[in-house]
């Protein structure tokens, strides 16, 4: 989707300025640390480790400029990881 987004806005004219891409809903670190355990389809261990000066709590992008111009994105979070997975297994990496 972020590659459909960049897409989106520089092939139409009309449409300027700075976007956030993303899918707009919150995620941890570790629920995306297990999203791509799951689609890399690996048994690796998720470490935690104590929170670090400076560390980001809580990130959400704000995807309403981005939606404003019509945009939406098609794919879930799962979907984007397995096919940017799947590109490297498809060259025998």
């Amino acid at each position: 989707d972020v590659v459909a987004a960049m897409l989106h806005v520089t092939l139409s004219r009309e449409i300027t300025g700075v976007f956030n891409a993303g899918c707009g809903t919150a995620l941890t670190i570790n629920a995306l640390a297990s999203h791509i355990v799951a689609a890399a389809g690996s048994r690796s261990e998720i470490r935690h480790a104590l929170a670090r000066t400076g560390d980001v709590r809580h990130s959400t992008a704000d995807t309403a400029k981005l939606r404003a111009t019509g945009f939406r994105p098609s794919i879930t979070l799962t979907q984007g990881l397995e096919e940017m997975l799947a590109v490297p297994r498809m060259h025998g990496a």
